[in-house]
């Protein structure tokens, strides 16, 4: 059974302008909202997740409560997660493909093998910091399948 949701499921702080990739965030997931299988990756999302960009040094935080997400520039609360790197490494989240059959990764196209493979070498190499994706396993899934392309 799919889930309905609300029909605004994103709020935006209006002071998110001076973060394009808040936005670019923020319609990855009202598009999830859209698409059946990710809608239901949406709709069991509950907990905080603190996105730091350190190039140009901008901080927002994604709050998810079961099918709605409040996005809030800077930090809000104690976050449940925080993702930290580059601009760069950071877009590249949103464009990790979405599989929902098994096996999940399984054969993949070469660019859906690239784009996995980008995201693992960052994370490896330390300059894409998970603060929390031990400790919170299910919120780091639901977050990249939520932001992932379809």
């Amino acid at each position: 059974m799919i889930q309905a949701l609300p029909a605004n499921v994103v709020d935006c702080d209006p002071s998110l302008t001076e973060f394009p990739l808040a936005l670019r965030f923020a319609a990855s997931v009202r598009a999830a909202a859209e698409d059946p299988n990710r809608r239901t990756a949406l709709a069991r999302l509950k907990g905080s997740v603190v996105i730091i960009v350190d190039d140009v040094w901008a901080q927002f935080t994604l709050r998810f409560d079961y099918g709605r997400l409040s996005i809030h520039s800077g930090v809000v609360g104690v976050p449940d997660m925080t993702l930290r790197g580059p601009q760069a490494e950071l877009e590249s989240l949103l464009v990790l493909p979405f599989r929902t059959e098994w096996p999940v990764l399984l054969p993949l196209r070469l660019a859906e093998f690239l784009a996995v493979r980008r995201v693992v070498a960052v994370w490896a190499k330390r300059s894409l910091k998970v603060y929390g994706a031990f400790s919170h396993p299910r919120l780091l899934l639901g977050v990249l399948l939520v932001l992932a392309s379809p």
